[in-house]
């Protein structure tokens, strides 16, 4: 299946009610796959940098965290109001950073 203007994924995790999570560093943009339906979904553009290293979702599933290089700045995403959120740079990061719920 191919992905519009991605030709690159780096980042993914699965989330709680099955869908996959994944992030391209050509674009910053966050996309949702379900595999019920076959599809895939263009979350949006995350607001912390272009390459997303990490993505983790929350145990419930409403949030999505990434971690990006460089600067090692973090994101959220909320998965009912479609909202990102820049967290910043991590205390004591460096270049990189990991999603951790």
């Amino acid at each position: 299946m191919q992905v519009a203007g991605a030709s690159i994924v780096w980042a993914m995790a699965a989330s709680p009610n099955g869908s996959v999570n994944f992030a391209s560093p050509e674009n910053r943009r966050l996309f949702r796959y379900s595999p019920d339906e076959r599809t895939i979904t263009e979350l949006g553009v995350n607001p912390s940098g272009s390459f997303v290293w990490d993505i983790d979702a929350s145990p419930d599933g409403r949030y999505l965290y990434g971690a990006v290089y460089p600067k090692g700045k973090m994101f959220e995403y909320d998965t009912q109001t479609g909202a990102f959120k820049d967290l910043g740079t991590m205390t004591g990061a460096r270049n990189t950073c990991a999603a951790s719920v």
